[in-house]
């Protein structure tokens, strides 16, 4: 399931809800939202890996604009790669889909779902949050929703009691079929890495630039990331 299906309200069951509060606490918002750095293993700025890929860019791009902040040039040889932060659209065509993604854009829940009340007390509330609090909590009880704890009404605008998610799915399931992966494919500039290193297959991804809320493919030490850095210096 895509992050922005998830954030954008289309996977809309208790637990997306619980994985968009997780995601809220490891991960900027914007990156949530806009980016696309994922991977498995956070990288923790400020514990010296910045300094070791710093040493990289000064190694293979000794004159690179450095007047603002470090982006890391573009640079590819039979070790490594570097790619800075991709602003562009997507270039494998997964974006522009059946005319970006026509079908999924027109879902929608059925008539008796949950978010037909959620509009409704919206409206009745006049677009007053803490009064359509107090109208959805009569709702909750309908569907057997629990109320007692005191923030029970976190995730209340993405919920859902009908079938939408798994019609959801199964439009991605078609869209999989047609376009040949669920997704981008591997090739695509949105989610290339940003660093690679290909004797261990080691990737880093980071949010606009190194190493900003950046993921990794595996859990390494400082000490094994200077080493990797070290075999890419002296390749240059």
């Amino acid at each position: 399931m895509e992050l922005g299906n998830i954030i954008f309200g289309q996977m809309l069951t208790d637990e997306a809800i619980e994985h968009i509060m997780t995601l809220e606490e490891i991960m900027e918002l914007g990156n949530i939202i806009f980016g696309h750095s994922r991977g498995e293993y956070q990288i923790e700025r400020g514990t010296g890996f910045e300094k070791a890929l710093i040493r990289l860019f000064a190694a293979y791009a000794p004159n690179r604009d450095n007047s603002w902040r470090e982006y890391g040039v573009e640079f590819v040889n039979d070790t490594f790669e570097v790619h800075p932060y991709y602003w562009g659209d997507c270039t494998c065509g997964w974006d522009f889909f059946d005319s970006g993604h026509l079908k999924l854009e027109r879902l929608e829940h059925r008539p008796d779902c949950y978010q037909s009340d959620y509009h409704r007390t919206y409206e009745s509330a006049g677009h007053n949050h803490n009064k359509q609090i107090e109208l959805l909590r009569d709702v909750y009880k309908c569907f057997g929703w629990d109320t007692s704890s005191p923030d029970w009404w976190h995730g209340c605008a993405i919920r859902c009691s009908c079938d939408y998610h798994q019609r959801y799915e199964s439009i991605l399931d078609e869209y999989t079929q047609s376009f040949g992966c669920k997704g981008h494919k591997e090739t695509c500039l949105l989610v290339r890495p940003n660093f690679i290193h290909k004797p261990s297959g080691y990737k880093i991804m980071w949010y606009k630039y190194p190493l900003r809320d950046s993921y990794a493919n595996q859990k390494l030490s400082l000490k094994q990331f200077n080493k990797i850095i070290n075999e890419c210096i002296s390749t240059i």
